[in-house]
């Protein structure tokens, strides 16, 4: 069947198939032949997911028949039944970015010119898309401040799916202290393993949080304990000595991220020799300490008017970790006094305990000594290799 519609001083035909006749005016076509011409679809359609894991970009090559520009069909299944979800205006048009529901999609495209359409083109898919909506992160175990380790981040749709199609990068921030790197490599397959380092003070409540994506999306660690290996003194005697030095005039605890009163304890040694132990809760994981300078920083006073000695020295369990360091306490007020003791590197494995012995020596000859403990400002503590 010939249909046919007048256009100023030109006839326009259709017939099936997208066949289109044009009989144009004298000064066009002095013959005034009828012209017929076969809408031919686009070549070599292709589609690829973008990094984002959600759009479809489609590619083609444009026509070179007599076209108004294309219609983009959308289905599950390759064979159809397929919906129309676009129109793009211009023949020399030859991509078009497409935002479909989550799922797995085919394409394929139709040239048109007004009324008539072409055959349909080839297929371009299976195309998976899916939306981030946040961001996973593996449960990370215990960390020590300044040593790098791996954060295993996962793109997530809002049903927890894998957005395997994600490929971007995301910012890392931290709860306590710096973190490097702050921007991770790219994601693959919608995953990304990043090394990264926090150099911080200790907490048992330590998050990593990464965010990313157009609109930004987040997602924030569980949280675990980060170790800084600076152990303040406690007034606190230890449920348990298994595993301290053990045999001390006074036993006491030191732990990570212990503040306390200010000051909380005070030793006093006015008559003979005088020792003090403090000893960490015991170790849950393995590490190696590096060998390298152990702080102590004692806190110290003399009120007397002669000088006096301590000694410091750090063990694990009964055995010694290098050798111990003497100095003196000349009279004055509360002054930090730093005992730099030089370690070998110390392996420890769960439930190992480091302790710091300080022994007061010629405590006669001055009469009185003080060593102070708790608080922020005169707070005695050791700071490790760790």
């Amino acid at each position: 069947m010939l249909a046919m519609t007048l256009v100023g001083v030109g006839m326009l035909f259709s017939t099936a198939g997208g066949t289109h006749s044009a009989f144009s005016a004298a000064d066009v076509n002095a013959g005034n032949r009828i012209v017929t011409e076969q809408l031919a679809p686009p070549a070599g359609l292709a589609g690829s997911a973008l990094s984002d894991g959600r759009t479809v970009r489609l590619t083609w090559t444009p026509t070179t028949t007599s076209a108004t520009g294309y219609r983009v069909y959308r289905s599950s299944s390759a064979s159809g039944p397929w919906t129309l979800v676009d129109t793009v205006a211009g023949r020399t048009t030859a991509t078009v970015d497409q935002s479909p529901p989550d799922g797995t999609w085919h394409y394929a495209l139709r040239t048109y010119a007004g009324p008539w359409e072409s055959a349909m083109s080839s297929t371009a898919g299976p195309l998976a898309t899916a939306t981030l909506d946040h961001f996973e992160i593996a449960p990370i175990g215990e960390q020590h401040s300044g040593r790098p380790f791996a954060v295993t981040i996962r793109a997530r749709t809002a049903s927890n799916a894998l957005v395997t199609g994600w490929a971007q990068t995301v910012t890392l921030t931290t709860s306590n202290g710096t973190m490097t790197p702050t921007t991770t490599g790219t994601f693959s397959d919608g995953v990304r393993t990043e090394t990264v380092t926090i150099t911080g003070s200790y907490s048992a409540t330590q998050t990593i949080t990464a965010t990313g994506g157009t609109p930004a999306k987040s997602g924030t660690s569980a949280a675990f304990t980060l170790h800084d290996w600076i152990f303040a003194f406690k007034k606190t005697t230890p449920a348990s000595g298994t595993g301290c030095l053990g045999g001390t005039l006074r036993f006491r605890e030191m732990a990570e991220g212990y503040l306390g009163a200010a000051p909380e304890e005070v030793y006093m040694r006015t008559a003979g020799e005088g020792d003090a132990e403090f000893c960490s809760p015991p170790v849950t994981s393995a590490i190696t300490l590096p060998a390298g300078t152990t702080n102590v920083r004692a806190f110290m006073s003399n009120t007397a008017g002669s000088s006096c000695t301590v000694t410091a020295s750090i063990h694990k369990g009964a055995t010694a970790m290098g050798a111990a360091l003497t100095l003196t306490i000349p009279p004055g007020a509360v002054t930090e006094r730093v005992f730099a003791l030089a370690t070998p590197a110390i392996p420890l494995v769960a439930g190992d305990r480091l302790s710091v012995r300080l022994v007061w020596t010629n405590v006669k000859a001055c009469n009185t000594t003080y060593l102070h403990y708790g608080g922020t400002t005169a707070r005695s503590r050791v700071h490790f290799t760790g």
